[in-house]
């Protein structure tokens, strides 16, 4: 009997060790404005390079039921989903450790915005939200190659989420719901889109 063939990726079975810190601060202006500035850092022991992460948050009471709210920050992932097609045209997603090579260390940008309101124990939140995220890759074995051909491209993700809670004394209830598009963009795409 043939055993089963494992791909030869790198960083497929592996593990992961990564040294954190995160600061964050808290500053109250007058107006009802309150901002949050942050940053992480990550250092993967296997990259042996420091990811530092900005972030910042902003938040503007106009009355004293209702608030405006805003964030952004950049994220690193140092695990990728990837998806793997191989020259029958079957596929499948698995993980794998980046390597900063042939699998790059996944670079996003979040944008965030939305308003909360809050009347009589009952808080709704509707935000919208934009996410364009850098080394997405997808492995492919085409008809006679005996090789993955690693490809890298860009995916941005938007919609809006919304939260309604209501407070029963000692109790909550909440139901929450997310619309949401995710496109991505690859260079063996016959157009400049994303899709």
């Amino acid at each position: 009997e043939q055993g089963e063939e494992q791909l030869p990726l790198p960083g497929s079975f592996a593990s992961l060790n990564t040294v954190s810190a995160y600061l964050q601060d808290q500053v109250d202006l007058p107006g009802g404005l309150t901002l949050i500035p942050g940053l992480r850092l990550d250092y993967p022991l296997h990259l042996s390079k420091a990811y530092l992460q900005p972030r910042l948050q902003a938040s503007l009471d106009l009355f004293p039921s209702v608030r405006l709210n805003a964030s952004w920050g950049l994220y690193n992932q140092f695990i990728s989903e990837t998806l793997y097609s191989d020259d029958l045209g079957n596929y499948q997603y698995f993980w794998v450790l980046c390597d900063n090579e042939s699998i790059p260390v996944l670079r996003s940008g979040h944008l965030v915005g939305g308003i909360t309101l809050k009347k009589r124990g009952l808080t709704v939140v509707l935000e919208s939200f934009f996410k364009n995220t850098e080394g997405i890759t997808r492995l492919f074995r085409y008809p006679g190659q005996q090789e993955e051909s690693i490809y890298q491209g860009l995916s941005r993700t938007y919609g809006m989420d919304i939260l309604a809670k209501q407070y029963l004394g000692p109790h909550e209830a909440w139901v929450s719901y997310t619309l949401s598009r995710t496109e991505e963009y690859f260079p063996f795409y016959f157009s400049e889109e994303y899709s």
